[in-house]
């Protein structure tokens, strides 16, 4: 039978069973069928039980293991709260500690403050004498400018007149009046060096003096020796005798000169006098200490000659000795280098440049530069050594000695040096003036590498030139004809032209060294040709010789110094003033030049009455020193007018406005030099005006006081009556 089937039948059977059972059998199924169920559902309970069973040790294990934790935890909190608790203990310490360094800090602050107090006391008494000082310090300077100019003004009286007698130009003076005369002069100039040495006591306080080194002939010291005690010595009935034994083998004199070896000489200077105590030797070399130091001591003296005598030895790289018996004389001797050496003196090579600058650093700059462009330079801190015959010079023109303008006048007055080209660098602009005395050039501080190294070698090109180009604007034939046999050269080449139009074309293709010109021409007047050349840079604009037969009003001749170096008015003497003018444009040598040409400049320069006729107005409130500038003006051919303080030298320009140059005293009562000066300026009419300070040159800032007021130039007391003059010519331009 199939499976299936056989399936089929015992199920039938099955049911066919379960109908035959009883009820009975059906309850007693019905009951087990219900037990089933709770069976089941105790199976499924305790499957429950056993499943919280397991959680429930699984918990208790977590619980374990946090119990282990906390325990854990707990003794980390124990050793904590026990390192915490030896903290607070080391705190508790450490607070002690700060309270007993509180306690110390605080009696250190009630010692400090003390302390401040005294401090505080002793500053404000600090002060006060600092405040005493300063004021101190004023009324010494207050002191030393009036002192100064108390004893300057008599000695600049003295000073100007006796060199005045010594010229004696009347020729009614002996010889031995002359030689009083520059006796009196020397001495004078003595006494103002001693003034300097006294007044400066900066520089003594400090031990610090300027020196400024030159060669000396011994010859000199000897005779300025002999013309300066001369005539004490024949006052006093003594015989005074001094003898060079350098050259000599034997003798005994009161001053001798000795030779110590190839590099050092001795002044021995013995007399026969009172002598000086063995204790006494070293004293006097003390500033204001004498021998014989009583208020009615028999010997006069201020004590400092030796004080300051020794210094001086020192600072040249000498020394005094003593040698002296009580009652018995002394003799000092002066040792001294033939050369002086110092290890910082200046660097001087053979020339072909001087470099005239007082300014340390600048001129250190201007000494590097030139040896870097292949120059040979000099480096000069004072106006002493321009006249040394320099290739080319480049000047500064506020030197701490004199002005570098009347060094530039010095320059171009003398035939040696007239024709080296001068090229002026500096801090004040005074470009017209120096302009007119024949630079080359100017230029103004501060000035580049580039600037400088230009100038170095327009210097150069200018020394070098071998031919010197002259353009001559002239509409007479005659006149360009004579003019051109006049200053032709083999070294000269001239360009004459007739029309102004003309001179403005080769302007502006042609540079020329020098520029000679009419007034009157046949297309333009000649002052319109200098101001179109002026109006533009096209042009180049050479040094212009004005050359005319016009008559110029003071008005004319103003403008045309303006654009032109100097004016000629034609006559029987100008061709000489022509040559001369030209010579000192084209830097010519004029030992180059031919015997007649000399000749002329000699003329021309013995004639030169540059100031003759010129007004002054001198500005001065000593009587003394009125009559003796007022005598060497007059003696110049100068016209002078008096103003004694600023107020009269105001009132007299008002008066008298054709003044040329002013003569201004800087300390006058009423109102001084200097407000009258800036007052003077404030007028239009008087910008122009030269003014020349006259100053005690006391204080550092004297000077610059001067020209921050106005003052064109300035002189210092007492007035050396050559640099006067060359003031004089600097700042009125000659008219011929």
């Amino acid at each position: 039978m199939p499976v299936e089937n056989e399936g089929a039948a015992n199920g039938a059977i099955e049911l066919g069973a379960m109908h035959a059972l009883t009820e009975r059998d059906r309850q007693f199924l019905t009951l087990i069928a219900g037990n089933i169920g709770d069976i089941v559902e105790a199976a499924q309970y305790r499957e429950r039980l056993q499943h919280v069973l397991e959680e429930t040790q699984q918990l208790n294990e977590e619980l374990q293991m946090q119990q282990e934790e906390l325990r854990t935890t707990n003794e980390e909190l124990e050793q904590q709260t026990t390192a915490l608790s030896q903290a607070q203990v080391y705190l508790a310490n450490q607070k002690t500690e700060l309270e007993q360094t509180n306690d110390q800090l605080a009696e250190q602050a009630r010692v400090l403050d003390e302390r401040n107090a005294v401090l505080n006391t002793a500053q404000g008494e600090l002060e006060q004498r600092a405040d005493a000082l300063q004021r101190a310090s004023c009324y010494k300077s207050e002191f030393l400018a009036n002192m100064s100019h108390e004893l300057r003004t008599p000695l600049n009286s003295s000073l100007i007149l006796a060199k005045l007698l010594s010229e004696n130009k009347h020729g009614n003076l002996t010889g031995d009046q002359i030689k009083y005369a520059q006796t009196i002069y020397a001495a004078g100039n003595d006494l103002l060096n001693l003034i300097n040495d006294i007044l400066d006591l900066s520089k003594v306080e400090a031990g610090k003096l300027d020196l400024h080194i030159e060669d000396v002939q011994i010859e000199r010291i000897m005779e300025s020796l002999a013309r300066t005690f001369d005539p004490l010595a024949r006052q006093k009935h003594l015989k005074l005798e001094l003898r060079n034994e350098i050259d000599t083998d034997s003798g005994s004199v009161s001053l001798t000169l000795k030779s110590t070896g190839a590099d050092r000489v001795q002044f021995v200077v013995a007399d026969t006098g009172i002598g000086i105590a063995k204790d006494q030797q070293e004293a006097i070399f003390e500033a204001f200490q004498q021998a014989d130091g009583a208020t009615n001591r028999h010997y006069s003296g201020t004590g400092l000659g030796l004080s300051i005598s020794r210094s001086l030895a020192h600072l040249l790289g000498g020394e005094i000795a003593l040698s002296s018996t009580q009652g018995a004389g002394s003799t000092f001797t002066l040792t001294m280098p033939v050369a002086y050496r110092a290890a910082d003196a200046l660097k001087e090579i053979e020339a072909s440049a001087t470099v005239i600058e007082d300014e340390p650093g600048f001129a250190q700059a201007l000494f590097d530069l030139a040896h870097e462009l292949g120059y040979r330079c000099i480096v000069s801190g004072t106006a002493g050594d321009a006249l040394r015959v320099p290739h080319a010079i480049l000047l500064d023109i506020g030197l701490p000695d004199r002005s570098g303008l009347a060094v530039l006048q010095k320059l171009k007055a003398h035939p040696k040096t007239r024709h080296i080209p001068v090229r002026v660098v500096s801090a004040s602009d005074r470009s017209e003036a120096a302009l007119h005395l024949g630079v080359i050039g100017y230029a103004v501080k501060p000035t580049t590498r580039e600037q400088l190294t230009t100038i170095f070698q327009r210097l150069e090109e200018k020394r070098s030139q071998k031919i010197k180009r002259v353009l001559l604007v002239e509409n007479d034939a005659r006149q360009r004809h004579s003019i051109v046999e006049l200053i032709s050269d083999t070294d000269v080449e001239i360009t004459p032209v007739e029309f102004g139009q003309d001179a403005l074309d080769l302007l502006k293709r042609t540079a020329f060294d020098c520029m000679i010109i009419d007034l009157k021409l046949p297309d333009m007047q000649g002052n319109d040709l200098l101001r179109q050349m002026a109006a533009t840079d096209s042009y180049a604009f050479p040094p212009v010789i004005v050359y005319t037969r016009r008559h110029l009003t003071h008005e004319e001749e103003a403008e045309l110094m303006r654009y032109s170096q100097s004016i000629i008015i034609k006559g029987a003497r100008s061709p000489e003033r022509l040559l001369d003018e030209v010579t000192l444009f084209l830097h010519k040598v004029e030992t180059d030049l031919s015997a007649d040409r000399q000749a002329m400049l000699h003329v021309s320069r013995s004639r030169d009455r540059a100031l003759d006729g010129r007004r002054v107005l001198l500005v001065d409130d000593d009587i003394r020193n009125i009559f003796s500038l007022s005598s060497a003006l007059e003696h110049q051919g100068l016209k002078v007018d008096i103003g004694r303080n600023g107020f009269e030298a105001i009132d007299t320009l008002d008066k008298q406005p054709d003044i040329d140059i002013v003569l201004m005293d800087v300390m006058m009562p009423g109102m001084d030099g200097l407000e009258a000066t800036r007052r003077i300026r404030e007028d239009a009419r008087f910008r122009k005006l030269p003014i020349i300070a006259i100053t005690t040159k006391a204080m550092k800032d004297d000077q610059e006081q001067c020209l921050v007021a106005g003052a064109s130039d300035y002189l210092s007391k007492p007035i050396d009556v050559d640099r006067l003059y060359s003031l004089l010519r600097v700042w009125m331009p000659r008219r011929v």
